[in-house]
């Protein structure tokens, strides 16, 4: 299944920078809209202000966060959204910190430590390479910084799937 998130109201319409073109729809060019020179991943659509929200579903879900997961496809409140953006920033501050094999349990010999998560990712985590590791951290980081932009701007986040 495919998600998208995208601020709800719009934020040129809702302070009055919308440009609209002959078919009605937004010309995100002549708005000067805010997202224009953000390097988000962007939605189906290439809409600046779209988010690809299936790659945060992704990578939350690649570092064992299936619960923030499975916030990606709710629809949230301008409140909501600032709360989700800073919770998502944080924890890529906190994986940033950690060495990639201590944040997920383990051990320098190979063994899982008592400490390990226990998540169903695990196994892939651990296998996996560190440019996907950094792509994960990157995409989470991108998506905070969505979330919080979309609520600064008085948007919600509607969820498209």
């Amino acid at each position: 299944m495919g998600l998208d998130n995208y601020p709800r109201p719009y934020p040129c319409e809702a302070k009055g920078k919308a440009v609209h073109d002959k078919d009605g729809k937004i010309d995100c060019d002549a708005a000067d809209c805010w997202f224009r020179n953000d390097t988000h991943v962007r939605g189906l659509f290439g809409s600046y202000c779209w988010f690809r929200g299936k790659c945060l579903d992704w990578a939350l879900e690649f570092v064992g966060e299936e619960e923030l997961a499975a916030r990606c496809y709710k629809n949230l409140s301008a409140i909501r959204a600032g709360q989700f953006g800073r919770r998502l920033l944080k924890l890529a501050d906190t994986l940033r910190k950690k060495p990639r094999s201590v944040a997920h349990g383990k051990q320098a010999n190979g063994a899982k430590s008592k400490k390990s998560s226990g998540h169903k990712h695990e196994q892939e985590l651990e296998t996996s390479s560190e440019s996907d590791y950094e792509e994960a951290l990157k995409t989470i980081e991108g998506g905070g910084r969505w979330y919080g932009k979309v609520a600064e701007l008085g948007s919600g986040v509607k969820a498209w799937f």
